[in-house]
C-alpha cells in the first residue's frame, strides 16, 4: 500500500511540474544565432570585425521580451613591413557601426614590435546585421586612412 501512495506521489508531482512549466513558460522562444565577419583594406592597413553572439525572443506574461549577447574582436593590421613603423609617435584607429563606435589611440616612446592591433569587446542589445557597413578610421602621425567593412559571408542561423 505505500509504495502505491508513494507512485501517486511521484506522478503527481511529475505532471505538476509539467503543468507549472507550461503556464510559466508557453514554449514560444526564438534563438537566432550570429556569426560573421567583416573585412576591408586600403593602402596600408586592413581590418576586419569579427561577431558571434546570439539573439532570444520569448514571450513572458503575454508580453514579447528581448534578450541578446554577442562578443566581438576588431583586428587592425599594418599590410608593410614592421620596420615601416619604427618611426611611429602615435597611432589613431576606430570605427563606427550603424549602432556603435570605438577609438583607440597608441604613442609609442620606442619603435612598434607589433602590426597587428586586437580590441575586444562584448555587449548586449541590438546586433550589427551583415548587410550593414563598418567604417574605419585609421590616423598615424600625418597620414590618415579611411576604408569601409563589408561582411565577407552571412551565416546567420536560427533554430
Amino acid at each position: 500500500m505505500n509504495r502505491k501512495k508513494m507512485i501517486i506521489a511521484i506522478i503527481g508531482l511529475v505532471l505538476f511540474g509539467v503543468a507549472a512549466f507550461w503556464i510559466t513558460n508557453d514554449g514560444s522562444r526564438e534563438v537566432i544565432e550570429h556569426d560573421y565577419t567583416f573585412t576591408g583594406e586600403d593602402k596600408n592597413w586592413k581590418a576586419t570585425f569579427h561577431i558571434k553572439g546570439q539573439e532570444v525572443f520569448y514571450v513572458k506574461d503575454n508580453v514579447v521580451q528581448y534578450e541578446s549577447n554577442y562578443d566581438t574582436t576588431f583586428k587592425l593590421i599594418y599590410k608593410g613591413d614592421l620596420s615601416d613603423l619604427s618611426e611611429l609617435n602615435e597611432l589613431q584607429y576606430g570605427y563606427v557601426t550603424p549602432l556603435s563606435h570605438f577609438k583607440a589611440t597608441k604613442h609609442f616612446d620606442t619603435p612598434s614590435k607589433r602590426k597587428v592591433f586586437v580590441e575586444n569587446g562584448s555587449g548586449s542589445g541590438n546586433i550589427i546585421r551583415p548587410e550593414e557597413r563598418i567604417f574605419v578610421t585609421v590616423q598615424w602621425d600625418a597620414q590618415i586612412e579611411k576604408f569601409t567593412l563589408t561582411s565577407a559571408k552571412d551565416s546567420t542561423d536560427s533554430d
